[in-house]
């Protein structure tokens, strides 16, 4: 592990090997001699440096910064005679001749003409009547964009040059290029649709499964959908409407107990404390649906796998002396505090069914 101390003068963090404890380094960030500490912290002040007077270059050294600033002293005594002033005048500019231009060459000859200068030959001349410049040049532009259609006519037209006037991305993004890149991206919105309509099922969808296993699927459609009867004392089969479906997955998630209120089939499914407990069964795996007044009911599950399945009546009522299941007596005691008020004396149907997430389990049932 290296050595790491601070610079004496700028603060500098160093770190230098373990080997050169206690020796004298240059600062790398300001250049200063400073000394590295001991292993054990301690560091003792760098030495002032020493001058050796013996050394004859430094001796002439010293000697060449003493005379530097020396002026030589000049035994003569100045001249101190009054010397006569020289005035030199200059000498007068010849006077400017005109220079006509020289001819240009080419399609834009004639807009390349500077205009007359004032007090020109041209503006001195009597009786000449005074050129239009700007004709010139737009005679000579006409000239141009003439030319440069005569040499372009035989070109295709991705191939013909910029003109002034014309676009500029016409040049940079030929015709050919701009239809290579419309087809690359139409292949490719293809081929993604196409790997997308395969890859996917309109009606399944992938969620994680709450017993811990592997992914589950979710399915849009209902998972266990039926119709709920029940037989009143004359034997007529009647709708079992607000009877209770309720599913338990096959593992347990968590240790909190759940309340019976909104579980039970005489508990109104339109109120908030139905809501809540639909949803603390959810957060734990499991779903519950209520018939409707046709006695139709159908249940979501949130993940593929083994449920159970508990069908709680709401008209036809259970024997005293009939005694409850060990299995849902045990399910009920996991997941609620008072599983006995739960059951109350209704009938139930205690069942198991196998979630594939592709279609829809049918539970009818007749109390």
């Amino acid at each position: 592990m290296p050595i790491k101390f601070r610079c004496d003068y700028c603060r500098q963090l160093l770190g230098i090997s373990r080997s050169k404890a206690g020796q004298i380094v240059d600062c790398p960030t300001c250049g200063r001699v400073v000394r590295v500490p001991e292993l054990d912290g301690r560091r003792e002040p760098v030495p002032e440096p020493e001058m050796n007077l013996a050394d004859s270059e430094l001796t002439g050294a010293l000697a060449e910064l003493a005379r530097i600033g020396q002026q030589p002293i000049d035994d003569a005594e100045p001249d101190s005679s009054p010397q006569s002033a020289q005035v030199i005048e200059p000498e007068p500019l010849p006077a400017p001749e005109p220079i006509d231009p020289p001819a240009a060459s080419g399609p834009l000859a004639g807009s390349i003409v500077p205009p007359s200068p004032p007090g020109s030959v041209e503006q001195r001349r009597p009786g000449r009547k005074p050129v239009d410049r700007r004709d010139q040049r737009a005679a000579a532009y006409d000239d141009e964009l003439a030319s440069l259609a005569i040499k372009d006519e035989g070109l295709p037209i991705w191939r013909r040059r910029a003109m002034p006037g014309r676009r500029k991305w016409r040049t940079l993004f030929p015709l050919p290029v701009i239809l290579t890149i419309c087809g690359v991206a139409l292949i490719g919105f293809l081929c993604g649709y196409l790997v997308g309509d395969t890859g996917s099922h309109p009606d399944v969808t992938t969620t994680q499964n709450p017993s811990g296993g592997p992914a589950a699927t979710e399915t849009t459609q209902p998972s266990v959908k039926g119709h709920i009867t029940f037989k009143n004392e004359e034997g007529q089969s009647r709708q079992d409407r607000r009877a209770r479906v309720i599913a338990f997955p096959q593992q347990r998630q968590g240790q909190r107990k759940l309340g019976i209120t909104g579980f039970r089939s005489g508990d109104s499914d339109s109120t908030e404390d139905f809501r809540s407990a639909r949803a603390a069964l959810r957060e734990l795996g499991g779903a519950v649906a209520v018939a409707d007044d046709d006695g139709n009911f159908e249940l979501s599950l949130p993940a593929t796998g083994t449920y159970s399945i508990l069908v709680l009546s709401h008209y036809q009522p259970r024997d005293e002396d009939e005694p409850i299941e060990a299995p849902l007596m045990k399910l009920l005691n996991e997941y609620f505090d008072r599983p006995e008020q739960l059951l109350g004396r209704v009938a139930y149907h205690f069942t198991k069914i196998q979630n594939k997430g592709t279609k829809s389990q049918i539970l009818d049932h007749l109390f």
